[in-house]
């Protein structure tokens, strides 16, 4: 099961992540927590949901998260995606849900960073390889046909 960063206290611990992340040509969903695409949950939603589990929505920059207006209630996580680190629109999206659909965060954005770095800061051996380029060696193997671009999320996917 994936890792995720928590809060304990006044410090931030790697914790369990209940949630598994769907792709959307997934031919059969898993069992359990999910995190699916605005699409697939406008496709697939309401039946998800009404299996009693947990689901949350990845909204893209590009689109309107004002179309879960309507759901929030019921999900249980919205995952904003910032496609490279200066597109403002994952920003402009968490007003939306905070001030004008009433949605507030488990962890402010502040709160979030700060425990992040904290992380990283107190686990530098998952980090390491990356700089040694080990990191880099396994990301050729595992994506051996050049879709880095794609992966990082890059416009020309």
């Amino acid at each position: 099961m994936p890792t995720l960063i928590r809060w304990a206290g006044d410090h931030a611990v790697a914790a369990e992540d209940p949630f598994t992340a769907v792709i959307d040509d997934a031919a059969e969903i898993p069992p359990g927590d999910l995190i699916i695409s605005l699409a697939r949950f406008q496709q697939d939603g309401e039946r998800l949901l009404g299996e009693g589990r947990k689901v949350g929505v990845r909204v893209e920059a590009d689109e309107a998260v004002e179309d879960l207006a309507y759901d929030l209630p019921r999900i249980a996580v919205v995952a904003l995606v910032f496609p490279i680190f200066r597109h403002g629109q994952g920003y402009s999206s968490a007003t939306l849900l905070r001030e004008r659909l009433g949605f507030s965060a488990a962890t402010t954005l502040a709160a979030g960073l700060a425990g992040t770095v904290q992380w990283y800061l107190a686990n530098d051996a998952w980090w390491r390889p990356i700089l040694s380029g080990e990191y880099r060696d396994w990301y050729a193997r595992q994506y051996p046909n050049g879709t880095a671009a794609t992966a990082r999320g890059s416009p020309g996917r």
